[in-house]
């Protein structure tokens, strides 16, 4: 707020993104690692251009990354509530929600909480099963 950067959503974002940058490069950056470097290589062997090696190699491998690095990201930004209340300018979380209602109606608390807790859950819940098994498993018995 000091620097001039406007109140309410604009300053709020700005606040979280060092929080949720850290989280989101702590998921991102093994996705990075020696697999996909030795993926685009195997396509730049077969053939396909720069293009072709980002759309049918990348993409597809960072899917998944990229899909769990958005659901850290929201849930660490949901949990800023201290940060929020200092830079959010007006701006009403759910966390702000959340807290006075705590001594004051426990029942409501509680289903703000669920409310809060409900996108990771439901991320959880969505990427279960992915992610474990390769995309192009092997068959068993297959001959070469």
């Amino acid at each position: 707020l000091r620097i001039g950067v406007p109140d309410g959503l604009p300053s709020l974002l700005i606040a979280h993104l060092p929080i949720v940058l850290a989280y989101e490069i702590a998921v991102l950056a093994p996705a990075f690692g020696d697999r996909l470097a030795r993926l685009e290589e195997a396509g730049a062997v077969l053939g396909a251009g720069a293009v072709a090696r980002f759309r049918l190699v990348a993409l597809p491998t960072l899917a998944t990354a990229a899909a769990s690095a958005a659901l850290v990201g929201a849930t660490a930004s949901l949990a800023q509530y201290g940060t929020t209340l200092v830079v959010g300018a007006g701006a009403t979380t759910l966390p702000l929600l959340l807290v006075p209602f705590v001594q004051a109606d426990p029942q409501i608390a509680a289903t703000l909480a669920l409310l809060l807790a409900a996108p990771a859950v439901l991320g959880i819940v969505l990427s279960s099963g992915r992610g474990a098994r390769p995309a192009h498993a092997p068959t068993t018995g297959a001959r070469i």
